[in-house]
C-alpha cells in the first residue's frame, strides 16, 4: 500500500513538473500597447496589485516575458526603474515584437527635432455652426471660454501622426464621433477640473477623442499630455487676454496678435501664429506651430523660436461676444 501511494505521488509530481515547465515563464523583447485600462498584477495566480497599478490607454511599455508560449499575460516595465515589472493579460492590448514597427514619434518621445501644433479656439464662433452641443447650450455670457481662448487639441506633427497604437475598432468609434464610448481616461481630479473650463468640449467627450487620435503619439501618459497643453494654452492665455478684453465685440487683427506673441515670448516668435476665420469672417482657432522637446520646464519661448514659419490664413477676425 505505501509503495502505491508513493507511486502515485512520485506520478503526481512528475505531471506537475511537465505542466510548469510546458508553462514556463519566457524572456521575451517588444512592446505592448494598451487598449484599456487594466490592472497590473504582481501575481496572476493570486491576482494582486500592490499599490492599484493600471496602464494607461493606449500607452506604450517595454516586454520582458510571457507567462507561456500562447501568452495569456505579457510582463512588462511600468516605470524606468527595472524594479516594478508587472503581468497584464494578453487582452488588454497588442504585443508588438519589433517596436521599430510603432509610429515614429511614439518611441522618440521628447526629440529635439519634434514639431507640435497647438489649436485654441474661439468658442463663440465654434457654437455659431454646433448650437446643439452640450458646451454651447450651457454658454452663458461670462464664462471663461467667452473671454479666453479655449483649448482644442496639441497635435504632435505631421498631421497623419495619428492612432498611434490604436486598434481599427477603436478608430471607428472615434472617426463616427461616439466620443461617449471610447475609454474614460485616467486623469487626476484636478486636471479633470482644469480641463472642464479650459476645454469646453469636455461636456462632449472632446479629451477623449483628442487623447485617441493625438495624444497617443505625445508619448507620455494622458495625466502628462494634458497637463502640457493646459499649460501651453494658459500661458497663451495671460499673454493675449488684455488684447482680447479691448477687442470682444470687434474685429481682432492677425498683426496684433503676432506683436502680442513677439513682447512675450522673442522677436519672430509672432510668426509662429497662424489665425483661421470661419466663412463670414469671424475668428475661429489660432494655430500655433512649436518645435523642440516638451517638458515640463520648457518655455514657450524655446518651443516657438526654431518651430516653422505658419502660413497666414485671414488677418482679421471678429471676436463674438456672448451677452
Amino acid at each position: 500500500m505505501f509503495r502505491k501511494i508513493t507511486f502515485i505521488m512520485v506520478l503526481a509530481m512528475l505531471a506537475s513538473t511537465d505542466i510548469q515547465s510546458a508553462f514556463a515563464e519566457e524572456t521575451i523583447n517588444g512592446c505592448f500597447v494598451a487598449k484599456r485600462s487594466c490592472a497590473a498584477l504582481h501575481s496572476i495566480r493570486k491576482h494582486t496589485n500592490p499599490g492599484n497599478i493600471h496602464l494607461e490607454p493606449f500607452s506604450i511599455y517595454a516586454v520582458r516575458s510571457k507567462n507561456q508560449p500562447k501568452a495569456t499575460h505579457y510582463k512588462i516595465k511600468i516605470t524606468d526603474g527595472e524594479r516594478l515589472l508587472r503581468w497584464v493579460p494578453a487582452s488588454c492590448g497588442n504585443y508588438v515584437a519589433n517596436c521599430r514597427l510603432l509610429p515614429e514619434q511614439a518611441q522618440q518621445t521628447g526629440s529635439h527635432e519634434a514639431q507640435y501644433l497647438l489649436a485654441l479656439s474661439w468658442e463663440p464662433t465654434f457654437c455659431k455652426s454646433h448650437s446643439q452641443k452640450t458646451e454651447c447650450k450651457t454658454m452663458t455670457a461670462g464664462r471663461f471660454d467667452t473671454q479666453h481662448l479655449a483649448l482644442h487639441g496639441l497635435w504632435p506633427q505631421p498631421r497623419n501622426n495619428a492612432y498611434c497604437g490604436v486598434d481599427s475598432a477603436t478608430k471607428k468609434i472615434d472617426r463616427r464621433k461616439k466620443w461617449h464610448l471610447l475609454p474614460v481616461l485616467p486623469l487626476s481630479e484636478a486636471t479633470r477640473q482644469k480641463l472642464a473650463v479650459l476645454m469646453p468640449g469636455y461636456a462632449s467627450n472632446l479629451h477623449r477623442h483628442e487623447w485617441i487620435k493625438h495624444g497617443v503619439c505625445f508619448g507620455t501618459s494622458a495625466e502628462v499630455y494634458y497637463r502640457t497643453a493646459i499649460r501651453l494654452a494658459n500661458d497663451i492665455n495671460h499673454t493675449l487676454t488684455p488684447l482680447i478684453a479691448r477687442q470682444l465685440g470687434q474685429a481682432i487683427n492677425a498683426n496684433a496678435i503676432k506683436a502680442a506673441f513677439d513682447k512675450a515670448y522673442g522677436q519672430g516668435a509672432g510668426k509662429r501664429v497662424n489665425m483661421r476665420c470661419d466663412s463670414k469672417g469671424r475668428l475661429a482657432e489660432l494655430w500655433i506651430n512649436l518645435q523642440g522637446q516638451i517638458t515640463g520646464e520648457t518655455s514657450l519661448s524655446a518651443l516657438l523660436k526654431n518651430a516653422p514659419v505658419a502660413q497666414v490664413s485671414c488677418q482679421a477676425g471678429t471676436l463674438d461676444r456672448v451677452k
